[in-house]
Parts: structure tokens; C-alpha cells; sequence
């Protein structure tokens, strides 16, 4: 009886350690797949397409040890989810993350930028002040978390959507960093790491992150950028933001 007590906990251990290095290697190889196309100096495109049929497990793509719950109910399989592959890229963060979207409201997304905060790289976000202050607004949470994040003030939307990650790699499309662009919304994301194309965002983040300086008044940044107020303009091209009689719409 003891010896066959003794031989099932030696096969459960055996087991359960051959189940754990396979699960390590499986992971490596689903990180490594977009980390290494992130280091990849050969220029290159790709798209990913959402609404995500599942969603995709955070922890597995992004923590160092993968997930730990047992029977987690979210996707560890990186060809199922876009959202997969946008965790393993904003992952493959080494010095810098400029952000530029029109709204942050998925917690996610929003933890992957604080953590890389928190490990040292440099983490800047431009958005739109229209969600600055509503109830599920990330924004002061980012703030709280010692990262810099600048809004417009203007009549007219913030309404870009891109990031860029180590000034190498451009991330651009529709998606807004929401849980209804990942689940619900017929979504895009342009990637390439083309020089000519990533200068370009970079231009347009440092510019707007100077007009955005909340120490700056209007006449000091704005000269130049928007069409003057003592230009007449074409209502069909300038409308300006509505005033909100309620919390806005998030898409």
C-alpha cells in the first residue's frame, strides 16, 4: 500500500512539473512570436482586427510567470485574440510608450502602462478632455500612478488613436483603448516599424504634447495649428464639441 501511495505522488509530480515547463515553453513561444517581430529590424507591416470573439488572459501574455489561476476561463491561445497580440507588443516595451488615444476606459490596456512605468520606461498619454472627468475614466488613475497625461482644451476632439513604442513601432487605427473596441466594435490596428512612418507620429505626439502643456496658455501653443477665430469658417468642416448634457457615449 505504501508503495503504491509512494508511486502515485511521484507520477502526479512528475506529471504536474512536465505540465508546468510545457505551459513555459508554450508561453515563450506565444510572447517571443511578436516580441521578436517588435525587435525585428527588417521593415514590416501588420493588422490586427477586432471584436475578439473571447477575451484574451492578461496575466499570460504580460506577467513574467504567465497566469496562475486554475481553470482560467479567458484565452491563452494568441492566434484566437488581436488583444493577445497588442498585450505581447506593448510587453515588448524597453525604453518608451507614447500613447495618443481619444479615450482609455479598459483597465487592461491601462495596468500595462503603469506597469511599464513602474519598471522605468518612459510613459506619456495625450487624450481627449471630454472623458477626463466621467465616472469610468482612467485618466486620474494613470495620473495617480506618477504618469504624465495631457488633454486637450479646445472646442474640437483629440480624436487620434495610435501609440508608439521605443520610437521604433507605430501602432495606429480606430481602436479606442475601450472594452467595446475589443469585444464589441468592428476595430483596426495598422503596425509597422517603417521609419518614414513612425517619424511622422512621433512629430505629430511631440507637437501635440507641447500644445497640451497645461502651463502654456492657448495664444503661446495654438498659433499656427487650428484656423483662426477671426477666419470665418465652414460650419460643415468646424463643428466644435457639444455641450454634454450627460456622461458622453463611450465607443
Amino acid at each position: 500500500m505504501m508503495l503504491e501511495e509512494k508511486t502515485s505522488f511521484f507520477v502526479g509530480l512528475l506529471t504536474g512539473t512536465l505540465a508546468f515547463f510545457s505551459y513555459r515553453l508554450y508561453k515563450i513561444r506565444c510572447r517571443n512570436t511578436w516580441r521578436a517581430l517588435a525587435r525585428n529590424k527588417n521593415s514590416y507591416t501588420r493588422v490586427l482586427f477586432f471584436p475578439d470573439k473571447v477575451i484574451a488572459c492578461k496575466a499570460f501574455y504580460v506577467n513574467d510567470y504567465g497566469c496562475t489561476t486554475f481553470e482560467c476561463h479567458f484565452s491563452h491561445n494568441e492566434e484566437e485574440t488581436s488583444l493577445g497580440k497588442l498585450f505581447t507588443l506593448l510587453g515588448s516595451v524597453r525604453r518608451s510608450i507614447y500613447v495618443c488615444v481619444y479615450t482609455l476606459t479598459c483597465n487592461d490596456l491601462v495596468d500595462i502602462l503603469i506597469r511599464l512605468n513602474q519598471m522605468a520606461a518612459e510613459v506619456k498619454v495625450i487624450t481627449d478632455s471630454e472623458f477626463e472627468n466621467i465616472n469610468n475614466s482612467l485618466i486620474w488613475k494613470l495620473r495617480s500612478c506618477g504618469i504624465q497625461v495631457r488633454t486637450d482644451s479646445l472646442p474640437y476632439f483629440m480624436h487620434h488613436k495610435f501609440a508608439i513604442i521605443d520610437e521604433k513601432i507605430i501602432l495606429t487605427g480606430s481602436f479606442n483603448w475601450t472594452i467595446k473596441a475589443v469585444t464589441g466594435n468592428q476595430e483596426d490596428i495598422f503596425i509597422t516599424n517603417k521609419p518614414h512612418v513612425v517619424q511622422q507620429y512621433i512629430k505629430e505626439f511631440k507637437e501635440l504634447w507641447h500644445y497640451f502643456d497645461p502651463k502654456l496658455s492657448h495664444s503661446q501653443t495654438m498659433s499656427g495649428r487650428y484656423v483662426q477665430h477671426s477666419i470665418k469658417k465652414d460650419k460643415t468642416l468646424f463643428q466644435p464639441k457639444k455641450k454634454l448634457i450627460s456622461e458622453p457615449v463611450i465607443f
